[in-house]
């Protein structure tokens, strides 16, 4: 029987398209015939939260996010997601509230990386999530993989990108020519695969399977879109399947 998925949207709405959509896409191919997922979603206005984000007010947000997590759990649901990256790092304090667990986004890419026997990887995503650990504990702690990010500065210039230009839709070659570039440098410290944690990251590349070509050599790095992998996750945990299904 299939277990009910709480979704936190709004984060912004794309992002909760993107969730929504994938979501039901992999409960179809699973189950087959017209099933689609078990879904309560609570979309929030993202601009206030954005507010929040830049001010780093994150007992704030967690204020914030705390209503509808208990909404849903009241709703039926039975895990809950949050379709967002940087946010993340509350899911620890807002879990001691509620009597059902969140689906974290870093598990997801846990669980795919260990299948592959990846040790190090690459974490690209807003200066935020690059920069507040939660990705790096959890994948150490639990999977024992090493995560690495780019410097302070470049974090920076990755995270004007996303919020000035990618959030709008705006794809360009300098943007696209830059974070190949912060790939190669990852890749030239270890990294054996690079996490997109962010929702617009994919739209720089049009591979499919998304992967990156280091200049000069034949090799090419593979990239992970963690949403996508936290979708996949979310259906598996649904449907009571395991990570390797």
């Amino acid at each position: 029987m299939m277990k009910t998925i709480g979704v936190i949207g709004g984060l912004s709405w794309h992002s909760t398209a993107f969730y929504y959509q994938h979501i039901n896409q992999f409960t179809a191919k699973k189950v087959g015939g017209l099933h689609c997922a078990n879904i309560n979603m609570i979309s929030l206005d993202f601009e206030p939260i954005a507010e929040l984000m830049k001010q780093k007010s994150w007992h704030k947000l967690s204020q914030v996010l705390l209503e509808p997590s208990k909404k849903l759990q009241g709703m039926g649901a039975e895990g809950i997601v949050l379709a967002n990256n940087t946010l993340h790092q509350l899911i620890p304090e807002l879990e001691r509230t509620l009597a059902i667990p969140f689906l974290h986004i870093a598990d997801a890419l846990g669980n795919k990386l260990s299948t592959l026997g990846v040790k190090k990887i690459g974490l690209l995503g807003t200066a935020s999530t690059m920069q507040s650990g939660f990705y790096k504990k959890r994948l150490l702690d639990k999977y024992q993989i090493e995560v690495i990010i780019p410097d302070s500065k470049k974090c920076l210039w990755l995270d004007n990108i996303i919020f000035s230009e990618l959030c709008f839709g705006t794809i360009n070659k300098r943007a696209q020519q830059g974070v190949g570039q912060l790939i190669e440098d990852l890749a030239c410290q270890g990294a054996q695969a690079i996490a997109l944690a962010c929702t617009e990251l994919p739209l720089l590349f049009n591979q499919d399977p998304l992967q990156h070509t280091i200049p000069n050599t034949e090799k090419s790095i593979p990239l992970f879109d963690t949403s996508l992998l936290h979708c996949q996750y979310a259906v598996n945990w649904s449907l009571g399947l395991d990570k390797d299904k």
